[in-house]
């Protein structure tokens, strides 16, 4: 799953830049120098970000994305490092006003991989989704979620965490929903994470992204 996805959000629709700040972004080596960006639209309905951030050489850079309404999109060749903060739109080309104000979180300098997941808000719920978690933090080796699965019932689980992305296929989810990290591979010991993710069960989208960070 996890290529076909790569592969099916290489290519964007259009790359928009917004203001004077905005510089030419080469390439990093393996995320030793800032990361890219996969942006996840949990609530469907967003077709673009805003990012305001620092690139690998230091200089402010800000840009819009659009995702064509898409779930994800992998935001290759423009390498962030520190502090972003990001918008999103309802409308193309970042036009209007944000549907997210100003959501902050900090892209690491160095990573074991070359990908940051950053995700919107989802504005519905009441169906259900599988999750797909996202390591940031790269401190998870499994995962646990508890809740609610499609027949009401109160169920969880423990899945292996090897990579920095684990598609928890075929367990489908509705809030309320815990989920909480381990250092070990099987769920035991004691926990470095617990989280709530809002409003899984977005019945327009099979999947919701989770990332710890």
């Amino acid at each position: 799953m996890n290529i076909r996805k790569r592969l099916g959000g290489l290519v964007l629709a259009g790359v928009f830049a917004l203001t004077a700040t905005v510089v030419a972004v080469g390439p990093a080596h393996a995320g030793s120098n800032g990361q890219q960006l996969l942006l996840i639209n949990n609530s469907g309905t967003n077709d673009s970000f805003l990012l305001k951030g620092t690139d690998y050489n230091g200089n402010p850079v800000q840009t819009c994305v659009n995702t064509d309404g898409r779930w994800e999109t992998w935001f290759s060749n423009w390498w962030f490092k520190g502090s972003l903060t990001y918008f999103t739109y309802t409308a193309y080309n970042c036009y209007g006003t944000p549907s997210n104000w100003g959501a902050v979180v900090n892209i690491p300098t160095s990573s074991s991989n070359d990908w940051q997941a950053i995700t919107d808000n989802s504005s519905s719920y009441g169906g259900n989704q599988q999750i797909d978690f996202f390591d940031n933090l790269h401190k998870a080796n499994s995962i646990r979620i508890s809740g609610y699965n499609q027949y009401d019932q109160n169920v969880s689980g423990c899945w292996a965490t090897p990579g920095w992305e684990t598609p928890v296929n075929g367990w489908w989810w509705q809030t309320p929903v815990t989920l909480t990290t381990y250092t070990s591979s099987n769920c035991s010991g004691s926990s470095n994470g617990v989280y709530t993710p809002e409003r899984v069960g977005n019945p327009n989208n099979a999947w919701f992204g989770f990332a710890d960070s």
